[in-house]
């Protein structure tokens, strides 16, 4: 699985197809914040407004959460929440269970 570079001020996750989980959402939330669909299983990873934000179906939502994270305070403060949030819990094999 590549890498989000470290560059990276956010993650947009958009879709429109319910998915289960998002292993970029999951692999980047440690250090990002993330903007997600509230379709896909990657929202449970997103406190909305705090370590990213939650885009219901539409552009119109999706350029909204674009302009919040445009202010740097903004996406800064979220991405310290991010960080802080992933590392109090992180997941790990015992935790995690993958059904199929």
């Amino acid at each position: 699985m590549s890498q989000v570079p470290a560059m990276a001020p956010l993650l947009v996750f958009p879709s429109l197809w319910y998915e289960t989980m998002g292993g970029r959402v999951r692999s980047t939330v440690a250090r990002v914040p993330a903007i997600v669909s509230r379709m896909k299983g990657a929202r449970d990873l997103i406190q909305d407004g705090v370590n990213g934000l939650v885009s219901i179906r539409g552009q119109i939502r999706l350029l909204r959460c674009l302009n919040v994270l445009a202010d740097d305070s903004q996406a800064e403060a979220m991405g310290k929440n991010a960080y802080e949030l992933y590392w109090r819990n992180p997941p790990s094999s015992t935790r995690t269970l993958i059904a199929f």
